[in-house]
């Protein structure tokens, strides 16, 4: 299982279709780690319905913020590696940070991952 992490936020300005945008690309990549014989995952995929169900009504506040960077250090603890696609991203370059701290593999470009 291979964690997808890139910007979400960053260089957006919370602007939705910017936000949709990075999302799409971290979909993109997860579908090539699919083909690839692997079980990609984002944190985006699992916050997102949670954060909406809580009563988010924009990105950054309490409900966001309770959820959508805790949700992504949890499901990291599960997985086997992270792919760190993108720009600049704090929370992406965190979970880099923790996977390596916990001793998984960190990868920057599809075609290191070797095919499950």
């Amino acid at each position: 299982m291979i964690l997808v992490a890139g910007p979400y936020r960053s260089g957006t300005g919370d602007d939705p279709a910017k936000l949709a945008a990075n999302v799409h690309a971290m979909n993109a990549a997860a579908l090539e780690l699919f083909h690839a014989g692997h079980l990609p995952v984002t944190g985006e995929a699992l916050a997102l319905p949670l954060i909406e169900l809580a009563g988010s009504s924009r990105v950054g506040d309490g409900p966001f913020d309770r959820i959508f960077h805790p949700i992504a250090e949890r499901l990291l603890e599960r997985c086997d590696a992270v792919l760190r696609i993108g720009g600049p991203s704090a929370g992406a370059d965190a979970m880099v940070e923790q996977a390596r701290a916990q001793g998984k593999g960190v990868f920057t470009e599809l075609a290191d991952i070797p095919a499950a």
